[in-house]
C-alpha cells in the first residue's frame, strides 16, 4: 500500500481534531486579550459603561429572583384544590405537569420580550409594577429564609447540646457504658485543689478541647491571670479585670458577654472555664470558700444552660487538700449540684538525678505528670515588699 493510500486511524483523527481545537482556542484567547483589557478599563473608569454593566447585572439577578419566586409559587399552589376546581381543562393536573407549566410560562415571557417595545413604557412598568412587586417579594423571601435558617440552627443546636464532650479526663472511672471520659453538659464540674495543679489541669483541658474529636468547637475561658497559652480562635480568653464579680447579679454575665465575648466567637460556646470562682462574686471576710464558690457556680450555671455548654469552675487553694476533705459536710451542697473533683499533686520518686516530677490526679484517676519547674510556673506570684 502506497503512502497516498495509507488509512488514517480513528485515534489519529481525534488527535488532529484536538490539535486544531487547541490552536483555535489559543487564537481566540489572543484575539480576546485586547477587548477584555478595554472592557475592564471602561467598567472601572467610564461611569456610563459602569452603570450599563451594573444594570445588566441587576437584570440578570432580577431574572434569577423571578425564577426562584416561580418555584415558590408552584410549590405553594394546589392546582388540584378547590381554588382551581372551576377550570375547564382537558384533563386533570398531575405532578408531572408542573415542570411543563414552568417551561410554558418562561417561554411565553421570552417570546414577548423579543417583540419591539417602548422604553418609556418599560420604565413606567418598572416603577409602577416591578418595583412594588420586588419590594413585596423580597420581604417574603427574607422572612422565609430567616425562618429556614432559624429552624436549621435550632436543629443543629439541639444536636450540639446533647453531644458529650471528650476532654481527656476520667470523670467517671466507675462507668461501664463508656470509658468514663465523656461528659454531658447538664451538670457543672467543680475542680478544687492546690492552685498550681488546678491551673495546670485546666490548661491541659483547654488543649484537649482543641483536639479533633473533643466535640468542642468553641471554648470561653475566664482567665484569672497569666498569659494565655493558646492563640487559636477556638479559645477566647477574658481577662480578670473584665469578668471579676461577673456572678454578682443574674444579669452581669450577660453584659460582660455582650461587651467582651459575643463578637469574638467563631461558633457557639461548648465549654466555659472559670479559672477561679472566688473572683466571680464579691468576697467578704465572713464568707467561706464553699459559700463563695457555690454562689458563683449557681449563677454561671444558668448562663451555661442558655449557651448550651459545659461549665467547669475552679477553686485553687494555697495548700494541698487534706485526705477526704471534699467529703466533709461543708462540701455537701457543692457535691449535690456539681461534679466535684479533687485535684492533687503527688511528688514522684526522683530517678537517676532527673528533675523532680509530680503526678497530677483528678478525682481518683491519674491525669498526667508534670515537671516541678513547670508546675512552679503555675503557682501564684507573691508580691515582695520591702
Amino acid at each position: 500500500m502506497s503512502d497516498e493510500e495509507k488509512v488514517i486511524t480513528q485515534e489519529e483523527l481525534q488527535e488532529e481534531a484536538a490539535e486544531k481545537l487547541t490552536e483555535e482556542q489559543e487564537q481566540l484567547a489572543q484575539d480576546m486579550a485586547i477587548p477584555a483589557e478595554l472592557a475592564q478599563h471602561l467598567v472601572l473608569n467610564d461611569p456610563e459603561f459602569g452603570q450599563l454593566v451594573a444594570s445588566m447585572l441587576a437584570s440578570r439577578q432580577l431574572y434569577a429572583m423571578c425564577m426562584y419566586e416561580l418555584d415558590m409559587l408552584c410549590d405553594k399552589k394546589d392546582f388540584t384544590g378547590d381554588d382551581y376546581k372551576d377550570l375547564e381543562l382537558s384533563g386533570d393536573v398531575e405532578e408531572s405537569h408542573i415542570p411543563m407549566l414552568k417551561e410554558v410560562l418562561i417561554n411565553s415571557a421570552a417570546v414577548q420580550a423579543q417583540q419591539p417595545f417602548d422604553e418609556k413604557l418599560l420604565f413606567n412598568g418598572f416603577v409602577q409594577t416591578v418595583f412594588p412587586w420586588m419590594q413585596k417579594v423580597v420581604v417574603e423571601h427574607n422572612k422565609m429564609q430567616e425562618e429556614a435558617n432559624k429552624k436549621e440552627f435550632e436543629e443543629m443546636n439541639a444536636k450540639r447540646i446533647v453531644t458529650p464532650l471528650k476532654l481527656g479526663v476520667q470523670w467517671f472511672p466507675e462507668s461501664v457504658t463508656n470509658t468514663g471520659s465523656e461528659i454531658q453538659r447538664g451538670k457543672p464540674v467543680l475542680l478544687v485543689g492546690l492552685e498550681s495543679a488546678v491551673r495546670w489541669v485546666i490548661d491541659k483541658i483547654t488543649e484537649a478541647a482543641l483536639e479533633e474529636g473533643s466535640n468542642v468547637n468553641q471554648t470561653l475561658r475566664l482567665n484569672s491571670g497569666g498569659k494565655p497559652k493558646h492563640s487559636s480562635p477556638k479559645v477566647w480568653y477574658v481577662s480578670k479585670d473584665d469578668w471579676e464579680n461577673v456572678a454578682n447579679t443574674n444579669t452581669e454575665f450577660g453584659r460582660m458577654y455582650a461587651r467582651n465575648v459575643a463578637d469574638n466567637l467563631i461558633d457557639p460556646v461548648d465549654l466555659l472555664i472559670v479559672d477561679d470562682l472566688r473572683h466571680a462574686t464579691p468576697s467578704h471576710e465572713f464568707s467561706s470558700m464553699h459559700f463563695t464558690a457555690n454562689e458563683g457556680q449557681k449563677k454561671l450555671k444558668k448562663w451555661a444552660d442558655q449557651l448550651g455548654c459545659l461549665l467547669i469552675g475552679c477553686v485553687g487553694l494555697g495548700r494541698d487538700l487534706q485526705p477526704n476533705e471534699l467529703n466533709r459536710p461543708e462540701f455537701e451542697t457543692l457535691r449535690v449540684h456539681n461534679i466535684l473533683r479533687a485535684v492533687e499533686a503527688r511528688k514522684l520518686p526522683q530517678v537517676n538525678g532527673e528533675e523532680v516530677k509530680y503526678e497530677i490526679t483528678v478525682g481518683t484517676c491519674k491525669f498526667g505528670e508534670v515537671a516541678e519547674s513547670e508546675l512552679e510556673e503555675y503557682a501564684p506570684k507573691k508580691i515582695i515588699t520591702p
